[in-house]
């Protein structure tokens, strides 16, 4: 639920919801709605079609922090359609990390999300979030572990997403990069130390379907540079050892992680190289 601690306000056309200690960010840091505009002092982190995402440093109460600013944009018609008639990506994005958080997980702290109507069926939508320090996202985790250590790191990634299924987590975008691990170590069990980032797609409070969970298993096994067919297994039972059913989930299991592997794969084969990296 949104704290009841926001203010909003209005700054050049667009409105705003924020944390009060935060209201300065939107009025220094105005430049960031437009990449044209941007200041030395503020990095590009993402550029895609849809949104963009950049780093800005700032201070608060007299200590030095940098906060993530994302602005979604228009997209293509039907995305332009739902963000009119419904609640825009921002303020899902905002809702869906206050919902994660309430289950135990680490998110990266959101500070503010706004709106601005451009014309018809063309409104755009801002987040920010704090940054989170002290963590390693698991991609690098595995990437720079070898042998057992690799292969132990595969399994508790596994478990990790096995034990957000059984709490009701479904994360549409559960890459790699997604997941953070304070001090570069996974939990030997359950969620402690893990933050998520990314959470607009997040959908709480039921348990994952089977297909649902095949995907994040693919989703997570493709975006690890190097990873095997052998590794796969390995993801497979680390998510198993969460599950009541093991042994009647694991054909099943392993069959929509395959399916949503060769879905990805033909997805990517249709964008090309550079579309499917973004």
């Amino acid at each position: 639920m949104v704290s009841d601690t926001t203010v909003r306000f209005t700054r050049n056309g667009a409105t705003f919801e924020c944390l009060p200690a935060y209201k300065e960010l939107v009025v220094e840091s105005l430049p960031w709605l437009e990449l044209d505009r941007l200041h030395q002092e503020v990095e590009v982190v993402r550029t895609h079609p849809n949104q963009i995402v950049v780093r800005v440093p700032f201070e608060i109460d007299g200590r030095p922090e940098r906060v993530y600013l994302k602005r979604y944009q228009f997209g293509d018609l039907r995305r332009r359609l739902k963000d009119a008639l419904g609640r825009t990506r921002a303020r899902g994005e905002w809702l869906a990390i206050h919902a994660v958080e309430d289950l135990g997980i680490g998110v990266s702290p959101p500070v503010l999300f706004g709106v601005r109507q451009i014309g018809f069926l063309r409104r755009e939508s801002f987040l920010a979030t704090r940054e989170v320090h002290d963590v390693k996202s698991a991609d690098l985790i595995i990437g720079d572990a070898s042998g057992s250590e690799r292969r132990h790191a595969v399994r508790l990634l596994g478990q990790l997403i096995g034990t957000l299924h059984a709490q009701g987590l479904f994360h549409d975008d559960l890459k790699a990069p997604h997941i953070l691990a304070a001090q570069g170590h996974l939990p030997e069990d359950g969620v402690h130390g893990i933050v998520l980032l990314d959470l607009y797609r997040a959908v709480t409070g039921r348990r994952p379907t089977m297909r649902q969970r095949g995907v994040n298993l693919a989703q997570v096994w493709i975006s690890i540079p190097g990873l095997t067919r052998t590794d796969q297994v390995r993801l497979l039972e680390g998510a198993l050892e969460i599950s009541d059913q093991p042994g009647e989930e694991r054909r099943k299991l392993w069959r929509s992680m395959q399916r949503a592997l060769i879905t990805r794969q033909r997805r990517r084969a249709r964008k090309g190289p550079n579309q499917a990296s973004s």
